[in-house]
């Protein structure tokens, strides 16, 4: 299919970069409708006062190129049409709100169409609506791929959409994330394998023997059935699977495992998440959305394939497709993360990798920030008060997820705990550190009215943990303890875990003595120890 005259003149290797903008706004809460505010003249674009390169006069026009089978324009005006259904279901929302104008009736607007570089450094384009008072609808993006034998895979990093993220070519995808492949483990079965120093054990103690002896991959879940295939085809010779791999019902394997996850995640060669799975039938692969994906003749650059994008990782990339993840609801999800050097993600729109460098999607939107780097923690090239601030906000992010068990909460957290405790060389109490007792019980509950407390014990009343929901510490700097912390007292049900689940606890500060305390005493205690300066 032919370039319409409005394609024809744009040079797409030479696009300008996108506006710098100042605030992102959300019509009726939908990720996919991204609304820009930029500085005007403050752009690297080619027209000052512009968002970017000015290409289509207007939707009509852009509608009228598309019925004559332009294939640029048919993708863009695909991303219209969703955009617009899902502005009219807004409408009709009972969630519906909208900051893009003034009003709540809000209407693309009938104005020109320009184009820039995508967000994020991900190769094809980026369309935007100009709406005035600069401000700019992303109207939607389109990536550029390659096949593996183009003479543009060199340049052009990225392969056709797979909507099976099974296939062999998503699995080179991630192959090629890794850039390090040790072979193929042919065809072989598997088997637990119990190294001689540290045994690794797996589901009962009945089946131990068992599983050793050999396990039939058909008799796997299909998420653990996946991970064995891509294992395979990586050339990765052991997986670890923790209900495999730790005796489950037995409470002793289950606290000496739990303990050892700092080391399991953190030395881990690539850490696999299914986080599209609600359970372990679900899989690692599945067939993801289809896009909408043309080939085209570009001057300049040659032969790609042009694939419709999403808009919702455009702007803010892997935010939005990671908040409503089953997994990325999980406790025990944000420690595996959080450790983990290198992961590849299975979600329900697209697979992404992440390292400490940051984090990349299969449609090559990529961003150098990554979601939370305790490299500096873990090499120790922070101070105590930098490693504290990110405890704080990690205890911020881990608290309102989800546990099957309650009992679970400290040791979901253990193998970060450890980390920081490495470094901190402090105590830990029930989610506090020695060195920071008193700044630390100034912790308040965010997001609900009022915090729930734990219905079995977890942990003594003062500490975070012992409520369900967010818990903010204290992170301000300009605070001065107006009585000490004396003593405590901390049991730990596994004493080989000094960071793992709690038996009992207790607390003496400067003024009141008391082995405990209820929610209500435990605030008074707060107010009565600290004060701001």
């Amino acid at each position: 299919m032919a370039l319409c005259v409005y394609c024809r003149a744009v040079d797409f290797s030479a696009l300008p970069e996108p506006p710098r903008w100042k605030r992102l706004d959300r019509a009726f809460d939908d990720p996919q409708l991204n609304a820009l505010s930029f500085d005007a003249g403050d752009s690297e674009t080619l027209h000052e006062n512009e968002p970017g390169l000015p290409w289509q006069d207007s939707l009509d026009t852009l509608a009228e190129s598309a019925a004559l089978n332009c294939p640029l324009c048919t993708i863009v005006q695909s991303a219209a049409q969703d955009l617009n259904d899902g502005r009219q279901a807004g409408r009709h929302s009972s969630t519906l709100y909208q900051e893009f104008g003034a009003d709540y009736h809000f209407a693309l607007p009938l104005k020109r169409l320009y184009l820039t570089q995508r967000f994020r450094k991900g190769y094809g384009f980026a369309v935007f609506i100009a709406s005035g008072d600069s401000r700019a609808l992303l109207l939607g993006n389109a990536a550029f791929t390659v096949e593996e034998a183009s003479p543009l895979a060199g340049k052009i990093s990225l392969r056709p959409f797979c909507e099976d993220s099974g296939s062999s070519g998503a699995m080179r995808v991630v192959s090629s994330w890794l850039k390090n492949s040790v072979g193929c483990v042919g065809d072989s079965g598997i088997k637990l394998i119990e190294p001689d120093v540290v045994p690794m054990l797996t589901t009962t103690r009945t089946s131990l023997h068992a599983h050793i002896s050999g396990l039939f991959v058909a008799d796997l879940p299909k998420t653990f059935r996946d991970a064995v295939s891509l294992c395979r085809y990586l050339g990765i010779p052991y997986l670890c699977i923790d209900s495999l791999c730790i005796i489950q019902g037995d409470t002793k394997d289950w606290a000496r495992e739990s303990s050892r996850m700092l080391n399991v995640y953190s030395n881990a060669y690539l850490v696999i998440a299914a986080n599209h799975a609600s359970d372990s039938a679900a899989g690692c692969f599945h067939n993801r959305p289809s896009r909408m994906s043309v080939n085209v003749i570009l001057a300049g650059i040659g032969l790609v394939h042009a694939q419709l994008g999403a808009n919702s990782d455009e702007v803010l990339p892997h935010n939005n497709e990671f908040f409503d993840e089953p997994l990325t609801k999980r406790a025990w999800a944000l420690q595996e993360r959080l450790l983990a050097t290198c992961m590849v993600h299975y979600n329900n729109g697209q697979m992404y990798f992440e390292c400490r460098h940051g984090i990349v999607g299969d449609d090559g939107c990529n961003t150098d920030t990554p979601y939370c780097d305790l490299s500096p923690v873990m090499n120790h090239r922070c101070s105590a008060r930098e490693a504290l601030l990110t405890w704080s906000s990690i205890i911020w992010n881990y608290g309102d997820r989800n546990l099957t068990k309650p009992t679970g909460k400290f040791p979901a957290l253990s193998g970060i705990a450890s980390l920081l405790g490495g470094l901190l060389k402090d105590e830990y109490v029930a989610g506090l550190w020695s060195s920071v007792m008193v700044q630390g019980l100034a912790w308040q509950g965010q997001w609900r009215p009022k915090l729930q407390p734990i219905n079995e014990y977890i942990g003594p009343s003062w500490s975070w943990a012992s409520f369900e929901g967010i818990a903010a510490p204290n992170t301000d700097p300009n605070w001065k303890s107006i009585a000490v912390v004396e003593d405590w007292k901390i049991e730990e049900v596994s004493p080989d875990d000094p960071y793992g689940q709690v038996k009992s606890a207790s607390m003496k500060d400067s003024s009141e003595q008391e082995s405990d305390r209820t929610r209500d005493s435990a605030q008074s205690m707060v107010a009565r120890v600290m004060t701001y300066v």
